[in-house]
This record gives structure tokens, sequence and C-alpha cells, in this order.
């Protein structure tokens, strides 16, 4: 492929993306936030103003105190979120529950979905903090992530979940649980209940901290299920073997069964790659 080649696809693929991502009258986009840690607020809504197109927010958090300073930060500094939901949840399912269930009725309505939560991981093998920051640089980051990823969507249409390259100091956690055969048997079962029929594979593929941007057709299944928050167990700290590990390792066997794939990303080389083709292709305009 030649210069001028590279510049026409290149451009004509962002133009697409703006036409379609762009309209207030058609939003496509929808970003559900679990936020149980209220201190994360500031760093939550600087990373979604990366997200250049117009997007509905619905954040659940599990106090009145919590949704009242939650709906009233979003609405003064959350610049692209043209309408915002903050509700109140119980704190069970852990982001998961609250994330289903607030959704699950308005999930047709969209295209796109993000799912993040203010995590903070205070396991014994720790290293909740980077992780986090880890994920939201990866799934947000900066503008011209938020566009390679839909770039990456709009290339493949049978792309179901983009999610990050697994964090290097979870890796060896990346199991199907404590109880490794039965922890399989309980994700096999809980997929055929919701209809899905799929062979799993011998070790587990899934967004590790449940964080991830999707193509709605490709998990809806999920969302049809109808899963409530008194289906999780009561919080105890659960290390794992709940519903919600269950359900975390589940999301790229629901979009199989559709016909749908999943891509791990690492925006750590995409400065230099823009940079590059800014300079190949002088494409001054392209949003930073």
């Amino acid at each position: 492929m030649n210069v001028n080649d590279m510049y026409s696809l290149f451009f004509t693929k962002f133009n697409m993306i703006n036409e379609e991502l762009m309209r207030e009258d058609d939003i496509k986009i929808c970003v559900q936030v679990h936020l149980y840690y209220l201190d994360l607020i500031d760093e939550i809504i600087y990373n979604l103003n990366f997200i250049p197109f117009p997007f509905h927010c619905f954040i659940s958090s599990d106090t009145d105190e919590k949704i009242h300073f939650i709906q009233n930060e979003f609405n003064k500094r959350c610049k692209n979120a043209k309408k915002i939901i903050a509700k109140k949840y119980e704190n069970r399912g852990r982001d998961i529950g609250p994330f289903l269930e607030q959704i699950g009725n308005d999930i047709g309505s969209y295209e796109y979905l993000l799912h993040i939560h203010s995590k903070k991981n205070f396991s014994s093998y720790g290293n909740g903090n980077k992780w986090r920051k880890y994920l939201y640089k990866h799934l947000l980051g900066s503008t011209k992530n938020i566009y390679h990823i839909f770039n990456e969507f709009y290339l493949n249409e049978n792309l179901g979940l983009i999610f990050p390259e697994t964090f290097h100091l979870i890796i060896k956690h990346m199991i199907w649980g404590s109880e490794i055969e039965k922890a399989k048997k309980n994700v096999d079962d809980f997929l055929k209940r919701i209809g899905v029929s799929i062979e799993l594979s011998g070790k587990p593929e899934f967004p590790s901290g449940n964080m991830f941007w999707a193509r709605i057709k490709s998990i809806k299944k999920m969302f049809n299920a109808n899963i409530k928050q008194d289906d999780f167990p009561v919080e105890n700290n659960q290390r794992d073997m709940t519903l919600a590990h269950v359900i975390e390792r589940s999301w790229i066997y629901v979009a199989k069964s559709e016909g749908y794939t999943y891509k791990q990303l690492n925006n750590s080389n995409l400065s230099l790659i823009f940079g590059l083709l800014r300079g190949i292709c002088k494409l001054h305009f392209l949003p930073v």
C-alpha cells in the first residue's frame, strides 16, 4: 500500500467514525461506571473526558450521599455525557450486579458499551491501584486511543469485545478459580442457563478486572438473562467462586457463541504510530 492509499483509507475511516458517532440525535455509546470508592471520581471523570463522542453515562454506587455527589460532579464535569443517571444499589455482586441491573432495560438502545469501575482490590496479591490505572490507560487514556478502539470495531464487524492485554502482575491469577474444575463447571453451567452452548477452552479467556468495550449485539444474551442483584451472594470479601467471578469469565464465550471475536490491545505504541502517520500523511487535524 502506498502513501496515498494509506492516507485515503485512514481519512475515509476517520470520517466514517465521526459521521456516525458524533450525532447527538442518535447516540450509539453508553458507559456504565460502578463507583464504589468515591475518592476515584476525579480519575474516572478525567479519563471519560477523553471520549470525543457524545454518550450516555450510567453510574452506580451504594449510598444516597454518594449518588447525590456523583450526579452533581458528573453533571458539571463530564463534558460529552449527554445524559447522566446515577442510581443507588446495594453493595452486592461487586461491580457486575449493579452493572447488569442498571442498564439491562436500556441496553438495546445503543450499539457500543464501555464498563469500568473504581477498582482498588485489597486481595492478598494487591497491586489494585497499578492494575486500575493500567486498565483505564488502555481503555481510555487519550482521545487518539478511543479513535483507535473504534477503528478496530469499524474494521472488523465480527469484533465483539476489546480490552487490554492482561496486566503483567495478574497473569498468574488468570485461572477459572481456586478450585479449577469446579469453577470451570460453574461457568459452563451458568452459560447453559442463559442459553449459551459452547466448549470452554483449557485456560479461561476473559477481560481480567472486568472492564471492557463491547459491541452490544455480541453480549446481549447476558443482559437478556435478567440477572438481578439478589442472585449474587451477600458481600463478604469473597476471593473467587462467586457468581460475579463466573460472569467475568463468561463474556468472551457469550460473544463467541454469537459469532463474535475479541481483541486485546496495548496502546503504548500508539503515539509512535500516530506520529508516524501524521508525518507521512500530514494529518495535522488528528485529535490528541
